[in-house]
């Protein structure tokens, strides 16, 4: 059986902001993103949950990086994906707002989100 994956965008602003989501799983903010579905690949995943969690239409996007996800999740709660696939989404239609209760959006700057997001350790190898 070949691990799970997950796809995952970061989306900036032109002041280098970067688009949030509360992640109720892991008690922490993070970038959109989620589990590749039977049938999808990646890129269709990125699309997909991009377009699920924040509302926006992703038109074109660089994967930046690969590895493992080593993040525990909250107890009582699953994990996901073990093999992370970061995209950086380069251009996008509509404006970001929270599509599930308690799962709001927000802009935060790179020190923000490396301060307050459970994924630290994971994205500090990754250039924001």
């Amino acid at each position: 059986m070949s691990e799970n994956r997950t796809a995952v965008g970061i989306v900036r602003r032109d002041d280098g902001r970067l688009l949030c989501v509360w992640n109720k799983r892991y008690g922490g903010w993070g970038f959109p993103g989620g589990k590749v579905e039977e049938g999808e690949t990646v890129p269709m995943a990125l699309v997909r949950e991009l377009r699920e969690e924040t509302s926006l239409h992703a038109l074109s996007w660089r994967q930046v990086y690969e590895g493992p996800h080593k993040t525990k999740p909250q107890e009582g709660t699953e994990g996901r994906g073990s093999i992370v696939h970061v995209f950086f989404v380069t251009a996008y239609l509509g404006d970001p707002k929270e599509q599930e209760i308690g799962s709001p959006v927000t802009w935060l700057t790179r020190e923000e989100f490396l301060r307050w997001t459970p994924f630290r350790e994971f994205y500090e190898g990754v250039s924001l």
